[in-house]
This record gives C-alpha cells, structure tokens and sequence, in this order.
C-alpha cells in the first residue's frame, strides 16, 4: 500500500512539472510540448492596430472631421527620430504667455508665464516647457496610423495672421497645416486673454479616394 502511495506520488509530481514547463514554454512564445506550436502575436510593440480592432477611420471625398486618433500630450522626452529639415519657432505672446510653437511638427516647445516669477532665480519668469542643451521637455501632437500620416516629425506651414494678443483681444488663433500620407491635418491652437490655457483643434481631411486608418 504504501509503494502505491509513492507511485501516485510521483506521477502528481511528474505531471506537475510538466505542467509549469508548458506554461513556462507557452509564456515565452516557445513550441508547446503537449499542445502544439504557440500562438503568434502579429501585433508588435509600438504598431498600430487594424482595422478590426475598432480604430475610427477617416472618410474619403475629402470630408473632415475631428480626428479621434490624434492626441496632446506634454511629455518629457522626444523619440528617437529625426527629420529630414528642421522646423522654426513661432513666438507667441498673450497677456500671461509667451509661447514657442515649432513648425517641425506644430509642437509646444516653449511655455513662459509671465506672471509668476522663477523660484530659483526671481530675476527670470517660470518656464513651463523648454526644449535647450540641458532638457527637453515639449508638448507634441499628431496623428496614429498610418505610414506617413502628418506627426510630430512632419514639417507644417503656418497660416498668415497675427501671433500676439491685441489689445482689447480676447482671443487668438494661430493655425500649422501639414499634408502627408494622403491625409492633411490643421492644428489650431487657441489663446485667451487672463488665461493660462492653450486650447488646440485638429481638423483632418482625408485628401484621397478611399479611407484611411
């Protein structure tokens, strides 16, 4: 009786082991021993989604509309990509603001407010965002999809018009355009007077004959 004990004993032991190793192959994207290959995951880090996994597209005939993929976010790097040209600085000054906006990707690089006065140096204005030899910190904006859809490393032209707070102006807008991968995206961003926020609306239009992830 009790050689049959160890006997199951054993074999609960066996089978335990070989189950962690399958789930330890299975983790690790290695061949299965009991089932079969694992599964293949196509999605790779950083790729966009398909179309069936519910990302909005953009219409075509050149109707535009919001778009739900783009995004605004202050971020305290840049990735590790460059472009072919670099952009210029646009300065633009409010009553409590100035702000450097780039055209190489319509981005945020600079946020000074004029108002509060830099804690380690009260000779200076506090800087917000900045973009120097000592860091980078900007607030960048594009497009999800797509191969050469208008992002943050996509030249834009701004629209002609003034980019300083006039007085007795309660609001300002100054527009960047760009046209890339069939699509063309309009960036505003928006100013108001006694107000720290920097509004922004994208606008996107689906430049060719079919739609666009």
């Amino acid at each position: 009786m009790t050689d049959t004990r160890r006997a199951v004993l054993w074999m609960v032991f066996i089978v335990s082991l070989l189950c962690l190793w399958q789930s330890w192959q299975h983790f690790n994207g290695h061949d299965s021993l009991l089932f079969g290959p694992a599964p293949i995951n196509n999605m790779s880090v950083g790729q966009a989604p398909s179309a069936s996994s519910g990302v909005p597209t953009v219409p075509s005939q050149g109707a535009s509309a919001a778009s739900p993929v783009a995004s605004a976010t202050a971020i305290g790097t840049v990735p590790n990509q460059t472009a072919a040209t670099g952009g210029q600085n646009l300065q633009v000054a409010t009553d409590f603001l100035t702000v450097d906006i780039n055209s190489l990707g319509a981005d945020v690089n600079r946020v000074e407010l004029t108002k509060y006065r830099d804690q380690s140096d009260t000779k200076k204005n506090m800087v917000l965002l900045e973009k120097d030899a000592a860091r980078t910190y900007v607030a960048q904006t594009g497009l999800a999809g797509g191969e050469n859809f208008p992002n943050h490393n996509t030249l834009f032209t701004m629209t002609p018009g003034p980019a300083a707070l006039a007085p007795g102006q309660d609001e300002l807008d100054v527009t960047f355009t760009a046209e890339s991968g069939g699509v063309k995206l309009v960036k505003t961003f928006v100013f108001h007077r006694g107000s720290y926020e920097i509004g922004l609306k994208q606008q996107v239009t689906n430049l060719s004959d079919h739609p666009v992830l």
